[in-house]
């Protein structure tokens, strides 16, 4: 792996992880004795992104987390009382293959 794609993977780890950022607005306001100039300084949390995790999931935990592509196409076999239990059942197990990459 070179250095390129270490730092698309730290990227992909930031977003998949969530983060926080400082944004910056300023404010200009004429008066009768001047300009005043006014910087407000915000703190924002950027919330983890679902699919970079999934990304990870995939690439770090291949055994694991394995794609969901054929578990898709079991879905359209399914009675609909089936598949919100096959969904819930894979949410499950997609948050507890999320947690151990955290962990790592």
């Amino acid at each position: 792996m070179n250095d390129n794609d270490d730092k698309y993977l730290k990227a992909i780890e930031k977003l998949a992880t969530g983060y926080e950022y400082e944004e910056t607005q300023t404010l200009i306001e004429e008066t009768t004795t001047g300009t005043k100039k006014k910087v407000i300084r915000y703190k924002k949390h950027m919330a983890p992104n679902f699919q970079a995790a999934t990304y990870l999931l995939k690439r770090k935990n291949a055994q694991n987390f394995k794609n969901t592509v054929q578990s898709d196409e079991k879905i359209h076999n399914e009675t609909p009382k089936n598949v919100q239990k096959f969904k819930v059942e894979r949410f499950w197990k997609d948050l507890n293959a999320w947690k151990l990459l955290l962990k790592n």
